[in-house]
């Protein structure tokens, strides 16, 4: 089979070159089709197929190595020139990612990956979050139309993230995706064309054909859109839904009764004039080019099948019944391709965008039976989606990174990156990261970088560099945005809600102690140890969950954020406020280490409640506590406390009612940083559910805005690493590290890039050091390798809980710059 897609594809080579060769001389126009009289057909930059041609030579340029098609892609690309930022088209993805696109990937083009990267932008612009859709044509206002075409635009808006590293393209296209997933398709997999969509409640109005025979049928190309869509969607996720979606569309078409021998389908599945009715040769090389590709990420059965349907295919295009042997249709390769029957518009013609679909089917048969990857990685920038990117048929593991698109840092300090937290597995003499990027590092070793005089704007990248073949697997890169230290004659007011690492006060070096910012006040309604009149919200040991649910225990913390509905406001146990009292009064009295993490640093709030009996000492109407005696909730009536039922009140966090019962003042940031706790010793990293804790987050974030509304809600990624496997409690800090980085991805993932909304992603983890960050055993019992070791060299065995103690004073630095560049 080699050698008859060689010579497919040298042919395929000439005959192009004389086509542009033909098409030269019309200045902005591109070969299209040809009309009713055999004519040429050319189109400018209005249509939205323009950019299949220049694909199509960037393709066989590929294929061939000729510096002529070269020549040719390079110049018939330009005429495209200025459409990335073309906002009026959906089909922008067409346009530049097959163009430029290609060209990319085949030269590095700087200006390329430019073009792709605002193209995304642009697209974009046609997303509205209530359809979760991209609009297809502007038919006025109302009316919001959406096609399956559409899934083919997206693999524009993958790349764009993966170059930028800014994930809220890839949000764009899942979100797309999921919704296409939800709408677009019949219980037999098969799809609609057009989906309607009422753009205030984002309701579906109505499934419609434009191209297809009647609403009901299923017209082929659509079915071909999908079935490429899908695949593409999971090659960028590796969301098994996806998959499954594509082995579903293929079921449907490789099965469908009606489906020639040949493989090449009818341009409809329903054509009452089939046997008679036209062929559709695109249809037939999107399919082929489809199935290539899924064959690499099924079974070993299903891939024979597709693979052996997508021969048959490209033998079928291959033949004298498809391929032009000669210059009798203007150089074209294919014939018999229908653009829209309905509209009795290209039918039974040669188009350029079959053409397309043809040579990438033949170059990704090649590469297969060479052994190379069917679809290479058209850059080398970093994916924040990470995914599992796994191959499903051999299960090879393959190594992974994720930064956020922005990253803090402060001048004149030392700000650190270290490696072990951003890698999925770090493993040594393996897989190993090298700093690049466009800023001036102050270091680059093996494990760290340093950067000391950030520029704002510039980037860091961190290439994941396989040491077998010293091949990248993968590159990310961060923007720069400096803070300036020691700068801000106002006061500026901010909160950290989080566990024991903001118990243990993370932050207070970088924050309170060295002057990187001045007039700082931080409220909450815990003293912060050994810093008067600041205050936090961290709670040793809590999880997410903690802070969405009510706090009746006589040892818990309270927890001033679940609140009842109305004006209804909970104070807490009466127990506890008592516990509160006693340990502050009596601190010499000894109490278990727990009981005082969750006591000693209440002091201040305590003052409200009566040390004897624990109740409220000025209470008004509605407030209410729980009576730990008569266990039981009591609502104050005005007069007295009576007994009531929790489920009287619908509860929720309540950002807003808890500034105004304890009066602190608004902050103008709110950061929150949770999550040890919740996925640490998760069983299974590749299998956690982040759904509820991401619906918790977003909740917590919208109260905070809601009551703050010009605030910014900061979501810092947690350490990803959790210390060395010598330690003392004999944790599987591997295994946690893995579960933890799984959380980091996650983060980026579903909250980086919205600052629009107010969210900001902040990343403490990369500042902590997994081998010198924790604490070191000094005892003998650990550190000898065995009790009679003679010799002088000791293991280094961490000790204690995953805290990275010696790590704090610097953990801080990224919440210092975030702090000091926005207030």
């Amino acid at each position: 089979m080699l050698p008859f897609v060689d010579k497919k594809l040298d042919f395929a080579l000439q005959q192009q070159l004389k086509m542009a060769k033909s098409v030269v001389s019309r200045s902005g126009k591109f070969p299209v089709t040809l009309d009713k009289k055999g004519e040429l057909v050319l189109c400018d930059t209005s249509s939205w197929t323009c950019g299949f041609f220049p694909g199509t030579l960037w393709y066989l340029y590929e294929s061939s190595g000729d510096n002529q098609m070269k020549e040719f892609a390079e110049l018939y690309s330009s005429r495209l020139n200025g459409m990335e930022y073309a906002t009026n088209t959906h089909d922008i993805g067409f346009i530049i990612y097959c163009s430029f696109g290609n060209g990319f990937r085949l030269t590095n083009n700087k200006a390329y990956r430019d073009k792709i990267v605002k193209a995304a932008e642009s697209l974009c612009v046609r997303f509205n979050p209530i359809t979760g859709c991209i609009k297809s044509w502007d038919w006025g206002a109302g009316i919001y139309p959406v096609i399956i075409d559409n899934m083919m635009n997206l693999e524009l808006l993958f790349e764009a993230s993966k170059i930028t590293g800014n994930p809220i393209y890839r949000n764009v296209a899942v979100t797309h995706a999921n919704t296409t997933l939800k709408n677009h398709f019949r219980d037999d997999a098969s799809t609609y064309h057009v989906v309607f969509y009422n753009p205030v409640n984002g309701d579906v109005v109505e499934r419609k054909t434009r191209q297809g025979f009647a609403d009901e049928s299923a017209w082929s190309r659509g079915q071909a859109w999908a079935l490429y869509g899908y695949t593409m969607c999971y090659r960028e996720t590796h969301d098994v839904a996806y998959l499954q979606q594509a082995q579903k569309i293929a079921a449907f078409i490789l099965n469908h009764p009606r489906l020639p021998d040949d493989k090449i389908p009818y341009w409809d599945f329903d054509d009452p004039k089939i046997p008679e009715a036209s062929r559709d040769a695109s249809a037939g090389a999107i399919i082929s080019s489809a199935l290539i590709e899924l064959s690499q990420y099924v079974t070993p059965g299903f891939a024979s099948q597709y693979l052996q349907v997508a021969t048959t295919q490209l033998v079928s295009l291959s033949s004298p019944g498809f391929l032009v042997q000669d210059s009798s249709l203007k150089y074209f390769l294919l014939n018999h391709s229908v653009g829209s029957m309905p509209d009795n518009i290209e039918v039974d013609v040669p188009l350029s965008y079959a053409d397309y679909y043809y040579i990438e089917a033949l170059i990704r048969y090649r590469k297969l039976m060479t052994g190379k990857p069917v679809v290479e990685v058209l850059s080398h920038a970093g994916d924040p989606s990470a995914g599992e990117p796994q191959n499903s048929v051999t299960g090879q593991f393959t190594n992974d990174i994720c930064m956020p698109s922005s990253i803090y840092m402060l001048n004149d300090v030392q700000n650190n990156i270290f490696v072990e937290p951003v890698i999925k597995r770090w493993r040594p003499y393996n897989d190993v990261i090298r700093f690049a990027g466009t800023v001036n590092y102050q270091r680059r070793l093996e494990r760290v970088a340093s950067v000391k005089s950030p520029v704002e704007g510039q980037y860091v990248q961190l290439d994941l560099v396989n040491t077998d073949d010293f091949k990248t697997i993968k590159s990310v890169h961060s923007t720069i945005k400096v803070g300036q230290p020691a700068l801000g004659a106002d006061t500026i007011i901010i909160s950290i809600i989080g566990d024991s690492f903001t118990y243990g006060a993370f932050f207070r070096d970088a924050l309170l102690v060295k002057g990187y910012v001045p007039k700082l006040k931080m409220i909450g309604l815990q003293q912060v140890d050994g810093v008067p009149d600041q205050f936090d919200e961290g709670r040793p040991g809590w999880s997410m969950q903690g802070y969405f649910r009510v706090s009746k225990s006589p040892t818990g913390a309270y927890n001033g954020f679940w609140q009842p509905e109305g004006d209804a406001r909970y104070w807490g146990a009466t127990e506890y406020w008592k516990l509160v009292h006693e340990v502050n009064q009596f601190p010499a009295k000894q109490k278990e280490p727990k009981i005082l993490y969750f006591t000693k640093r209440f002091a201040k709030a305590s003052v409200l409640f009566n040390p004897l009996t624990g109740y409220k000492v000025k209470p008004v109407k509605n407030d209410i506590m729980y009576d730990n005696k008569q266990e039981t909730f009591v609502r104050f009536t005005g007069k007295k406390w009576e007994p009531i039922a929790y489920d009287q009140y619908n509860w929720d966090f309540d950002y807003g009612k808890y500034l105004s019962m304890w009066n602190l003042p608004s902050p103008s940031i709110l950061v929150e940083y949770l999550g040890l706790n919740d996925f640490r010793d998760m069983p299974d990293p590749g299998t956690i559910n982040f759904e509820k804790w991401n619906s918790q987050l977003e909740a917590m974030a919208a109260s905070y805005l809601k009551a703050v509304p010009d605030g910014k809600f900061v979501v810092m990624i947690p350490q990803s690493t959790c210390g060395l496997l010598n330690n003392t409690a004999g944790d599987f800090t591997m295994k946690q590290n893995a579960c933890m980085w799984q959380l980091r991805k996650n983060i980026i993932e579903k909250f980086d890039a919205r600052d629009r909304e107010h969210i900001y992603v902040l990343d403490a983890g990369i500042s902590v050091d997994n081998q010198d960050g924790y604490n070191s055993s000094t005892s003998d019992e650990f550190m000898l390798p065995y009790l009679e070791y003679p010799g002088i060299n000791k293991l280094k065995v961490q000790w204690g809980n995953p805290h990275p103690y010696p790590n704090y004073p610097v953990m801080g630095i990224p919440l210092a710059a975030f702090i000091q560049r926005h207030r």
